[in-house]
């Protein structure tokens, strides 16, 4: 009997169906019957397309090239405003040939998260050495070798950035310095030279400077530019950083602490409290630089 196209009654679902019984595609059209009206298939072998005739997953959507970017898929609740309250996947570029995808979500109803990420494990699975949520990213030939892997920003501000080689800066992007360090950006009240040792300001507000008192307690990291009074110096405050060494040199697996030279590090194999910034991890026999493991 034909298909009712106001509904159907006394249907079975193991013999009834909407489709085709060769090996043909299901096409629907809105507006016209020629392909340009075409808006969603279903290919004989069940993938399903929208936006596109030739999908090539089980479910596709292609959105048509429009001006600016594009929204390809979005989803929103009934009870709130769709045009604020959702998550859509959409190009951000508005270049044509430029595929740049992004996932952008809103929340204008709540001062509750925009964005949540949650996942959960069976208990019986927490144990082992393999992270719960893994980001892994790749070139089309192997790693990463000339682009920062991920970037933080609150608006245009760039807070945090991690570099392919693992570095870590907290404030701005970071400079190949060979560093392996966290970094922190802070004033410089004096001259500081790459590599020498900083500690707090006693007289000014988030700034550093160099000291020649042996064993300062006040240590913040080691300097990774050369600046000038005034200028923004990145401090390493932990991980591997190269640090200055005076005359005297330094010892593998001694401490590093202050110097009576300023900004220069020493070594000792028995630091006062709360002198040591970590531990050398090459000797040298006179002045030069080694890498300090920070702490």
């Amino acid at each position: 009997s034909a298909w009712n196209i106001n509904g159907n009654s006394g249907t079975s679902a193991a013999t009834n169906f909407i489709g085709t019984t060769d090996s043909q595609d299901f096409v629907f059209n809105t507006g016209g019957p020629t392909p340009a009206y075409e808006r969603m298939r279903i290919l004989s072998t069940g993938n399903v397309g929208i936006g596109t005739n030739a999908p090539i997953t089980l479910f596709h959507v292609q959105q048509k090239p429009i001006p600016g970017a594009e929204v390809i898929a979005a989803f929103s609740v009934l009870d709130a405003p769709a045009a604020t309250n959702l998550i859509a996947f959409t190009n951000n570029s508005a270049v044509n040939n430029v595929f740049e995808p992004a996932l952008s979500t809103s929340n204008y109803s709540s001062s509750g998260p925009a964005f949540s990420l949650n996942t959960k494990i069976l208990n019986t699975f927490d144990a082992g050495s393999e992270p719960i949520i893994k980001f892994r990213i790749n070139t089309s030939i192997g790693s990463v070798l000339n682009r920062p892997l991920f970037a933080l920003s609150n608006g245009d501000t760039l807070k945090l950035t991690v570099d392919n080689e693992g570095n870590v800066g907290i404030g701005e992007s970071i400079k190949n310095d060979n560093n392996h360090a966290v970094v922190v950006y802070l004033k410089a009240t004096g001259a500081i030279s790459k590599g020498s040792i900083v500690i707090v300001d006693p007289n000014n507000d988030n700034a550093v400077v160099t000291t020649n008192l042996s064993g300062h307690t006040s240590v913040v990291g080691v300097a990774l530019d050369n600046v000038n009074p005034g200028a923004i110096v990145r401090v390493a405050v932990s991980g591997v950083a190269e640090v200055r060494i005076g005359p005297a040199g330094c010892v593998r697996g001694q401490h590093a602490i202050t110097s009576t030279s300023f900004g220069l590090a020493s070594s000792t194999p028995s630091p006062g409290n709360g002198t040591s910034i970590g531990v050398f991890l090459e000797s040298n026999s006179g002045i030069g630089t080694a890498k300090v493991l920070l702490k």
